[in-house]
């Protein structure tokens, strides 16, 4: 899909890449749930697997494009749309395109299990 066709793309809440210092006192990346930024993805099917026995996990990956106004995107950012939260799994790519209006980023997330209901 290319990046004229972002209108058509899926609203997606991003949460940006911040350091936080823990409690040993080391400097740790992670996301930031209280600064969420919205924007419009398109996405691109990647790979899939699906799970056939039970235990096993369902992996689901998919490429999104975004434009390149979203800052401290990385590797510990997270991702929801569809409903669902993702993991971004490979480093946010620049692509430039014909001039500034259409510079997006293109990244790959997976998407994060559903944790079992709680046995009673």
């Amino acid at each position: 899909m290319t990046y004229q066709r972002t209108r058509l793309g899926t609203t997606a809440i991003f949460f940006p890449v911040v350091k936080r210092i823990d409690n040993r006192g080391n400097e740790r990346k992670m996301h930031d749930e209280t600064d969420p930024i919205v924007r419009t993805v398109w996405q691109v099917p990647q790979r899939g697997a699906k799970a056939e026995v039970t235990g096993q996990q369902t992996i689901n990956v998919v490429r999104i494009g975004v434009s390149a106004d979203v800052p401290d995107l990385g590797l510990n950012a997270r991702v929801q749309f569809d409903g669902k939260m993702w993991d971004i799994v490979s480093p946010p790519a620049i692509r430039h395109g014909a001039s500034r209006h259409t510079r997006h980023y293109m990244m790959d997330v997976r998407e994060r299990p559903e944790s079992p209901p709680a046995p009673k």
